[in-house]
């Protein structure tokens, strides 16, 4: 099956990692932060809830660059530095998904590749 890989205009460009790759139907997520376009911390690093709603927002740009809409996001798992973060999280995830919600994994994690970020978000979108 042919691989593509997806790197939106706008995120971070790795030369050991695609933001994205189309396998067939399937578009995988590269984890995604709060980064802006600048590489800074949405929100300035003190704002949680700007910091989930821009990975989301990253989550979309990966999607819609595959061909995919958010309807199409299937599974997100979501790794976090503190539990409590969650109240902050989850209205950004329910507000990217009007529909069908995804499938959601929540972890607590002791930090993320970055010590800027708290929260990292993955997932698997399955484009109809």
């Amino acid at each position: 099956m042919p691989k593509k890989a997806i790197n939106p205009d706008g995120l971070f460009k790795a030369n050991f990692y695609s933001q994205g790759v189309r396998a067939g139907n399937t578009v995988f997520i590269a984890g995604q932060v709060g980064a802006v376009a600048a590489g800074t911390v949405a929100g300035g690093g003190n704002d949680f809830k700007a910091e989930a709603k821009q990975a989301m927002e990253n989550i979309r740009k990966v999607v819609e660059t595959a061909g995919g809409k958010m309807s199409d996001v299937v599974r997100l798992t979501c790794f976090m530095t503190d539990m409590g973060l969650g109240k902050d999280l989850y209205p950004a995830i329910e507000a990217a998904f009007p529909g069908v919600k995804p499938a959601v994994t929540a972890i607590v994690v002791k930090s993320l590749g970055s010590l800027t970020y708290k929260v990292e978000i993955e997932g698997t979108a399955v484009i109809e």
